[in-house]
């Protein structure tokens, strides 16, 4: 693999983690249509992308995250009941992702589907520009429930599907569940952590079973300094939009991507 193939993977790996087009999908077209990397080189390669993109997380999020861990340190300080209730939040949420599980196999096998995933790319537009329509809710993430809470989890085992977009759909979710528009997105981002996380220590593991080439690993690094830096961007800018309701910029977007994935699936 190339430096800048690498480069390239890693900046669209880190913003489209966070923007709300699906980087799974994004990733998964790009190799299902320049096959690059052998099994185990792009389990590796995945694997550090995705860490590129927790940085970029904990950056943005390092005050929240803090606060959380020291609540669980120490719970009874100042911090203690807040940190708890986002903990249990946070919790509730990832519950839904053990739906996934048994669908493994199937979801991994539609990664390598153009023709779905352009499909899958044009249902998340037509969720984004929906969720521009809808009127916001009044809870802040404080406020939150177990309600909230679950919607957002559920909206986020669906974004297992390449093509659907975590953030766009767990947005929308928390929308729709009552949360304010800013509360939705950092609930959004903050839940992505500990699914990101779980992930790459199970594909982490794989990878060091499977071993990979030494001269991957400067393209990985590379690819992963990209991620970090084009996710500390997208999430910066995803919560200027959401709070200004312009999703359904993205929408178009989407729907174009999609329908030149299915063309471009039936030519070849």
């Amino acid at each position: 693999m190339s430096l800048w193939f690498a480069v390239i993977l890693g900046l669209i790996q880190g913003a489209a983690e966070f923007l709300p087009v699906s980087s799974s999908g994004h990733l998964a077209l790009l190799q299902a249509f320049f096959p690059s990397l052998a099994p185990e080189e792009g389990l590796l390669f995945d694997v550090l992308l995705h860490l590129g993109t927790l940085v970029s997380l904990a950056a943005v999020y390092r005050r929240q995250l803090g606060r959380l861990a020291r609540s669980l340190l120490r719970p009874r300080g100042g911090d203690g009941a807040a940190g708890r209730h986002l903990a249990g939040l946070l919790l509730l949420g990832t519950l839904p992702l053990g739906l996934v599980l048994p669908l493994k196999g199937w979801i991994e096998a539609r990664c390598g589907d153009p023709a779905f995933i352009g499909a899958a790319l044009i249902v998340n537009g037509a969720m984004l520009y929906i969720s521009d329509k809808l009127l916001a809710g009044r809870k802040s993430l404080p406020e939150a429930g177990a309600d909230q809470a679950l919607a957002v989890g559920f909206a986020q085992a669906f974004a297992a599907l390449p093509g659907i977009s975590r953030s766009g759909s767990t947005v929308t979710a928390g929308v729709l569940a009552g949360l304010r528009r800013p509360d939705a997105v950092d609930f959004s981002f903050l839940l992505s952590f500990p699914a990101v996380l779980g992930a790459c220590l199970v594909k982490l593991a794989e990878a060091l079973r499977l071993g990979f080439h030494k001269a991957l690993l400067l393209p990985a690094l590379a690819g992963f300094a990209a991620a970090a830096l084009s996710g500390l961007l997208a999430i910066r800018l995803v919560r200027t939009l959401a709070q200004r309701g312009k999703f359904r910029n993205f929408a178009w977007y989407c729907w174009t991507a999609g329908l030149g994935a299915i063309i471009a699936s039936i030519l070849t």
